[in-house]
């Protein structure tokens, strides 16, 4: 019983941590450790900070990212540092995430301390994670979520298609044979969402594609049913539009496709 009693308790231990990072106040770390199986190393990292006026400025991180040994790291990390729109030195690890959470709060404790620190508490709320798709493709499915002041918070979501075969990420002339002819299917799903009649001009309707033409862009994903394009918040309209999600059965234009859906 006394044994099963110290079990618990070191792991309560190991479970948060605190940080000591140069520059940077110790603030409370819960360290939460799921491991996958094969190439993945999963965590999620969850830090605080609370300022001069006790507001709680909050950073999450949910990270998936390759082991050392995976034919993928390389190619992978490479995505997640331009995804965060960080620069670090690879191959990414936990130390590096544990850099880019104390960044961020590091940052917001250097204005707190300033003279001029005058506005809200910030949050930074991060999903970095992969999926497989038939048997040929990975999915990396990339969240943010940031407040640093300002009217409202901003989100972005990114989708990378990796191809395991050529260990490359797809654009969307690597999938389609086709790409007008996507685009003009994909604008029909585009203005029945919206209602917009055929004719009617997309900029009077208040969305801002290049030239008034309805163009696809490469964030993109598909899966076993669906082909699934995204836009974010002020890519083609205001923000109170929100994201935009496109979705078209995947046998409605595998003629035009060249993407392998065999599983």
């Amino acid at each position: 019983m006394k044994q099963l009693i110290f079990i618990f308790l070191l792991a309560l231990i190991v479970g948060c941590r605190t940080t000591n990072t140069p520059g940077l106040e110790s603030y409370e770390v819960l360290y939460i450790s799921h491991p996958t199986p094969q190439m993945w190393h999963e965590n999620q990292l969850t830090s605080f900070y609370v300022n001069r006026k006790n507001d709680t400025t909050i950073a999450i991180l949910h990270y998936t990212i390759a082991s050392l040994e995976s034919p993928i790291k390389t190619l992978t990390d490479s995505i997640t540092n331009s995804f965060l729109g960080t620069n670090i030195k690879v191959p990414l690890d936990y130390k590096a995430m544990d850099y880019v959470v104390d960044s961020f709060l590091y940052e917001y404790q250097m204005l707190d301390k300033s003279d001029t620190m005058n506005f809200f508490a910030w949050e930074w709320d991060v999903t970095l994670q992969y999926d497989t798709v038939f048997t040929n493709y990975l999915i990396a499915d990339f969240s943010q979520y940031s407040y640093t002041g300002g009217a409202h918070g901003n989100s972005v979501q990114s989708f990378y298609t990796i191809d395991l075969n050529s260990k490359k990420v797809l654009n969307l002339q690597d999938i389609c044979s086709n790409v007008p002819e996507l685009e003009k299917r994909m604008e029909v799903v585009f203005r029945k969402l919206f209602e917009i009649s055929p004719k009617q001009n997309l900029e009077v309707e208040g969305f801002w594609f290049a030239n008034n033409q309805f163009k696809l862009n490469n964030n993109f994903y598909f899966d076993k049913e669906k082909l699934v394009f995204l836009y974010n918040q002020y890519e083609v309209a205001a923000y109170a539009v929100g994201q935009i999600r496109l979705e078209i059965p995947l046998n409605s234009v595998k003629d035009i496709l060249k993407i392998s859906i065999e599983e």
